[in-house]
């Protein structure tokens, strides 16, 4: 879990536009075998990069971020497994109910930075780990945000849920379900 918190606000004078790709988590309302596209493109300025994450600007007010994404380290194509994390589900079999912590990419609005990345906490039965994805069916999912309430996410519960890998902190193994 990311326990600093870091100034955003500190603005980087990042003038370059850039062209990122990153691949995000996904949820569907109903079981699929094969994983939906997860691969995303953001066009825009930085205005933070540390070793947590990229800040990207769409939109700047008096050289501040009012409009974009905060992405995560992970979320970038090409990004290492954490070892832990492979060592972790080469024991756990499929079907077992399991609770996965997470990181997510952020959308913020109206210059609105929070200071930290979202912390996702999924819990359901794993189907699979396929295509640098943990695959859980029947998932319930709750999202802590800076300077919200946790919540649901999605609202309306999803069949499954796509996890990518290079997102994941932790893996906790419940009972066979």
């Amino acid at each position: 879990m990311l326990k600093k918190k870091t100034d955003f606000n500190k603005r980087r004078e990042e003038k370059t536009i850039v062209f990122i790709t990153y691949v995000d988590a996904l949820y569907t309302y109903k079981k699929t075998k094969k994983v939906p596209n997860p691969i995303h493109h953001v066009l825009g300025r930085i205005f933070v990069s540390n070793k947590h994450c990229i800040g990207i600007s769409f939109c700047d007010e008096a050289s501040m971020p009012t409009d974009g994404l905060l992405i995560p380290r992970g979320a970038q194509l090409k990004t290492p497994v954490k070892k832990r994390v492979e060592k972790i589900l080469s024991s756990v079999e499929s079907g077992t109910v399991v609770s996965i912590e997470w990181v997510d990419i952020v959308r913020f609005r109206n210059g609105q930075v929070p200071g930290t990345l979202s912390t996702v906490y999924t819990e359901g039965i794993l189907s699979r780990v396929a295509d640098g994805f943990i695959v859980i069916d029947d998932p319930e999912t709750i999202i802590f945000s800076e300077g919200q309430k946790p919540r649901n996410h999605p609202k309306k519960r999803a069949k499954q849920y796509y996890i990518p890998l290079t997102l994941v902190h932790n893996v906790t193994q419940y009972a066979k379900n």
